[in-house]
């Protein structure tokens, strides 16, 4: 299991329905991809918690506490209390709007300065992105434009940006005005900010 909650690698939450339906997913095939896999009830758990933000691990800290405590071990019941303080996650009665995406990109224009925050920030972008595409409500192209307006400000030292597009062109032999792949864009980003793991 990843150790710190600010690794590329590690699970990043998201407080919303479908944003905490999708963690609980990732949780539990992760608890059995890694060597030795999560078996016990107790540590599953621990590392629920343990990958969430400083709120919400409050939280689930006190409703683990508030749990019977023939039930305290066992992680399906533990999920299940959880799931009934977050309205809509455990019907999965839940969707997106096109300004929870606008709002996702406000928020982080001008803030994501490590690959890790940037990672945090893809966590939540693709799970809203992909869910409007599915439904009709954005394109594949205001998906691309909504991420380019997150590349346009990150750090611009030394001309960062055209730095970033004359990469493009470089490896991909390709005009720059022509539509980029999502996986391009995303690419570029993480070359763009190095080796910046964490915050400095």
């Amino acid at each position: 299991m990843p150790m710190g909650r600010e690794s590329p690698s590690a699970l990043h939450f998201s407080s919303t329905p479908l944003g905490i339906t999708h963690y609980f997913v990732a949780l539990e095939k992760l608890f059995g991809l890694c060597e030795p896999g999560v078996t016990g009830g107790g540590d599953k758990i621990n590392w629920a918690c343990f990958y969430t933000n400083d709120n919400t691990y409050k939280l689930w800290a006190q409703i683990h506490d508030g749990m019977d405590n023939a039930n305290k071990d066992s992680y399906d019941d533990f999920k299940m209390e959880i799931l009934k303080y977050h309205p809509g996650a455990a019907d999965n009665k839940h969707g997106y709007a096109t300004w929870d995406l606008d709002n996702l990109v406000h928020k982080w224009q001008c803030h994501i300065k490590t690959k890790g925050e940037f990672a945090e920030f893809c966590w939540d972008f693709y799970s809203i992105s992909t869910w409007l595409i599915k439904h009709n409500q954005i394109s594949v192209l205001n998906q691309q434009k909504a991420l380019l307006c997150i590349l346009k400000f990150l750090p611009t030292e030394s001309h960062l940006w055209d730095k970033r597009v004359n990469w493009l062109e470089q490896k991909y032999n390709r005009a720059v005005d022509k539509p980029w792949t999502m996986a391009e864009l995303k690419e570029t980003a993480e070359w763009a900010l190095g080796n910046t793991m964490t915050k400095v």
